[in-house]
């Protein structure tokens, strides 16, 4: 593991050498740094969401004292596994509201993840609902 981490290291101090040298600004050597971060940060946010769904189902399942497996078409198993693809793996993401600074207009953007879920496209009709304090968007 120790050679790993120097090999991993060396590639960092070449990767900021090269972009030094290559006339890349300090912001954006700045902005490529905390666009890795907020990616790593996203995919840790989507596996500990998994973890936590899969927690719930095990811990139900437990509670009821039968585990299922793929093979079991019970009623029980596929209610319980419905229920956790259709339910307990909702993700949630918090936009800022924008606005635009020469209409005035209110905006938020909508992230490429997001957008991909739930398979929209500009142009597409989307549903608000309020849900006091927050809002579902849902496709029409």
């Amino acid at each position: 593991m120790q050679n790993y981490s120097k090999y991993s290291l060396g590639k960092l101090q070449e990767w900021l050498f090269d972009a030094l040298h290559s006339g890349v600004s300090v912001s954006e050597i700045c902005q490529s740094i905390h666009d890795v971060l907020d990616e790593e940060e996203q995919d840790c946010k989507v596996r500990l969401d998994n973890v936590q769904s899969l927690r719930k189902i095990l811990q139900s399942q437990t509670n009821q004292s039968k585990i299922c497996d793929v093979n079991d078409t019970s009623k029980y198993c596929k209610e319980s596994w419905n229920s956790f693809w259709e339910h307990d793996s909702i993700k949630q993401w918090t936009l800022p509201v924008e606005v635009d600074g020469l209409s005035g207009e209110c905006y938020i953007n909508l992230p490429d993840d997001l957008l991909q879920i739930v398979n929209l496209k500009e142009g597409d009709q989307i549903e608000w609902i309020d849900n006091n304090g927050s809002f579902t968007m849902k496709k029409v």
